[in-house]
């Protein structure tokens, strides 16, 4: 059985999006937390609002990762920035995004993989470049 979390994306959409945390991911404290999530053919970065009890009737994807050790916004801040959604008519993702600093949302997710080992020679040409 795997978690059930909500998550606010900075997308003009006034709906959080549902995701699953695998159960042996034991983690306490969610709710101010980054996550990686897929949305589409696009890798996004959510703030988790709330972990829910009842599981959907519809498929649910799991998160790609779990960027903070610990919450980024408080309590506090994730009330306030619900607020300003309200007050200033955006969405609560939007609102929470403003609130981070500039370079606290990865872009993209990407992942290398080394199909061959270069040899000395390979490695001497790359470094004269």
């Amino acid at each position: 059985m795997s978690l059930i979390i909500k998550v606010a994306l900075p997308l003009p959409v006034h709906e959080l999006f549902t995701y699953s945390i695998p159960e042996e991911t034991s983690v306490k404290g969610l709710p101010g937390r980054r996550v990686l999530v897929p949305l589409g053919k696009r890798t996004m970065t959510g703030i988790i609002i709330s972990e829910e009890t009842e599981k959907p009737k519809f498929e649910i994807k799991p998160v790609y990762e779990i960027l903070d050790e610990k919450p980024v916004f408080s309590s506090h801040l994730l009330e306030l920035a619900d607020w300003i959604s309200q007050y200033y008519f955006c969405s609560y993702g939007e609102a929470l995004k403003a609130g981070l600093p500039t370079g606290m949302s990865p872009k993209s997710l990407m992942r290398i993989h080394i199909l061959k080992f270069p040899n000395e020679k390979e490695l001497a040409d790359i470094k004269k470049k």
